[in-house]
């Protein structure tokens, strides 16, 4: 392997004074691997950094090459010239995979889908976040609403867990603009979890399983479990649900009303004005009483003046299939042997994939598959695959939620089981217009009842 790397190496990153040796950390830059941000940086605490440390996770850890690290161009902007400039350079340089982290990337008037085009015969694209848009592009689309189920499970979990310091358990959530495939979704699992939770402690074998894995006790199932919001949107901008915006300061106004209405818990799922809530948290009982819980990645780590603040983040596995789907390219498949096998041992029970067959019915996808899951040639009109990606959510390091916690819930709340409820709520998204808002009382019991239901062996 490393015969084979220093042959390809062009663009290598040498550190060549005493200074910069700190700052490199000594790794040399491979040309094969691409990062291709959308105009943010590797060191954004998101999509981008989540990624870039996936890529270097695969050769340190799946490959064992811990001297190599992947290459990365960061553009001044996410215009379509500037765009489509830097993934040239990428091409050029050297690359046979590019990673394209958010959606900018497919957006019209910046990176337009471009990128697999650019890479014809020469390699593939991985789109993370998105829907593959060509023959030599493996994408990945991310289930949500599984990051919100788990989310909203240990907040109610972690609130009855500190006994007297609430008096009832408050789930919050709102989102930028309504969107029933990103936006909604993870709202609509984070308050499944509060119709789960009761129905459970109304039956004998639910109430052992919270008693015995999280030491709650019946003083705890006295208590209220609800949403904050007294009612469902009316609307797609309902402003009790909606800032109507992604910008900072604009989510100002519906988390200080969620504030005033006593959620113990909130989480926006509306990009930056996480920091509107964050701000507003430390203004109440200097952030004692609010947890604000992130969204798309480990948001505790972007905050770090902020400790205690952050309960946990719905994330999105951005970092587990950016590492599957470099081990399913071409280039690495063709390249180094048994690449599926190790990458598919070291993933073991970390990630969840899934995608539609011929006959539109979601399947699983195995990770031993040992075929290409992209081709290297661009055909004009034609995709590639999207696979579909389990939920998670984050625990220990600036999280109030610990490590234990995320094991145990994982544990009763298996991930099969949330993609069986999470297929039908994206059939019902596919199948339906919403008028209103997906967030309603009906799609949120039948994503509840399709859980309690496995999970009861059929009893509920």
């Amino acid at each position: 392997m490393k015969k084979l790397l220093s042959g390809l190496m062009a663009g290598v990153v040498v550190c060549s004074s005493t200074s910069s040796l700190v700052s490199c950390s000594k790794l040399s830059a491979i040309s094969e691997i691409y990062l291709v941000t959308d105009a943010g940086k590797i060191s954004d605490k998101s999509f981008n950094e989540s990624t870039f440390k996936a890529g270097n996770e695969f050769l340190q850890e799946v490959l064992q090459e811990k001297d190599l690290k992947i290459s990365k161009i960061e553009p001044e902007n996410s215009s379509s010239k500037v765009m489509k400039n830097q993934y040239r350079n990428a091409r050029n340089n050297g690359a046979k995979t590019i990673l394209l982290p958010g959606f900018h990337h497919a957006m019209p008037g910046e990176g337009e889908n471009y990128a697999p085009e650019v890479m014809s015969g020469k390699g593939s694209t991985i789109f993370l976040d998105g829907e593959s848009s060509a023959t030599n592009e493996l994408a990945f689309s991310f289930r949500g609403d599984i990051s919100g189920f788990y989310a909203g499970m240990s907040a109610i979990i972690w609130g009855l867990q500190q006994k007297d310091k609430y008096k009832e358990i408050s789930l919050g959530s709102f989102g930028g603009i309504s969107n029933p495939r990103a936006v909604d979704a993870f709202i609509v699992g984070y308050l499944a979890a509060i119709e789960v939770f009761n129905e459970l402690k109304k039956t004998d074998q639910g109430k052992e399983k919270l008693k015995n894995d999280f030491d709650l006790n019946e003083q705890d199932f006295t208590k209220k479990v609800k949403m904050t919001q007294s009612q469902f949107p009316n609307s797609p901008s309902d402003a009790s649900w909606y800032s109507n915006s992604f910008q900072q300061g604009d989510g100002l106004v519906v988390s200080s009303t969620l504030i005033q209405n006593g959620a113990n818990f909130i989480m926006p799922v509306a990009g930056p004005q996480t920091i509107d809530v964050v701000g507003l948290s430390k203004q109440k009982d200097g952030g004692e009483t609010v947890k604000v819980i992130g969204v798309d990645t480990n948001q505790a780590e972007a905050f770090p003046q902020n400790k205690g603040i952050f309960l946990t983040s719905a994330e999105k596995d951005l970092q587990n299939a950016t590492i599957v789907g470099l081990a399913h390219t071409p280039y690495w498949i063709e390249n180094h042997e048994g690449v599926v096998k190790k990458t598919a041992e070291y993933l073991k029970d970390k990630i969840n994939l899934t995608e539609k067959n011929e006959q539109e019915e979601f399947v699983a996808v195995a990770l031993d598959d040992e075929k290409t899951w992209s081709s290297s040639q661009w055909e004009e009109g034609k995709v590639g695959r999207t696979l579909w990606v389990g939920g998670n959510m984050s625990a220990g390091g600036r999280n109030l939620a610990t490590p234990e916690l995320k094991e145990k819930i994982l544990l009763i709340f298996e991930p099969d089981v949330l993609t069986k409820a999470s297929i039908e709520l994206f059939e019902t998204i596919d199948n339906n217009s919403f008028e209103k808002s997906l967030i309603n009382e009906k799609t949120i019991k039948a994503y509840a009842d399709k859980i309690l239901n496995i999970t009861l062996g059929g009893t509920f």
